[in-house]
């Protein structure tokens, strides 16, 4: 494929997350693509047969965010940084394409298969790695599941926003923080332990 090639594929898959994000994948159709990219129905079918086809390679570049390991923090404010981090995801264009995704999964199981694959273990991973890291650095307890830990952190942020359509607050994530994240992952912190995804003696 010609470098002229690859910049016209790299518009129409922009051009289809740009619109994804503003109407939803049942909303979505190819003549609004071709319009936002300038480019002919006849030339994104030659690449992209399906819609489904286009959203999935699209997909693929919705990038992750990053979750941050803040090893020299205090934990408040180390796990307060992976709080907000996750919720990043819920807002903003960055929100509105993984709830599009998201929705769109439920009935298409190739894209099911690619925002499992692009979205949801990048996510599940970066977010237990970043806790690995702030255990290993003695921020969290030593004793965390931060795999478990992970899973119950998207699902308080990303999926739950999904579900409602509505992110989380900053003064809700502050709740969180001090009602269950803190006393079950740095309990010392706290001086009090909350039943969660630790193993260490409760």
């Amino acid at each position: 494929m010609s470098a002229y090639s690859l910049r016209r594929a790299d518009a129409v898959l922009e051009a289809t997350l740009d619109v994804l994000a503003e109407v939803g994948f049942a909303r979505l159709t190819v003549d609004m693509i071709a319009t936002r990219a300038h480019a002919s129905k006849a030339t994104i079918y030659r690449r992209w047969a399906t819609k489904t086809e286009l959203v999935r390679a699209a997909a693929a570049l919705v990038e992750v965010e990053t979750i941050p390991a803040e090893v020299g923090a205090e934990p408040a404010e180390a796990l307060r940084a992976v709080l907000e981090s996750l919720r990043s995801m819920t807002v903003g264009r960055l929100g509105r394409l993984v709830s599009a995704l998201t929705t769109a999964a439920v009935d298409d199981p190739g894209i099911r298969a690619t925002v499992h694959e692009e979205l949801v273990i990048p996510l599940h991973r970066g977010t237990a790695a970043a806790l690995d890291e702030l255990r290993d650095a003695g921020v969290i307890d030593a004793h965390a599941d931060t795999a478990l830990a992970a899973r119950a952190l998207i699902a308080l942020t990303v999926d739950r926003a999904v579900a409602t359509g509505t992110a989380a607050t900053p003064a809700e994530l502050e709740a969180l923080l001090a009602a269950w994240v803190l006393p079950v992952l740095a309990p010392a912190a706290t001086g009090r332990r909350t039943k969660g995804p630790t193993a260490g003696p409760g």
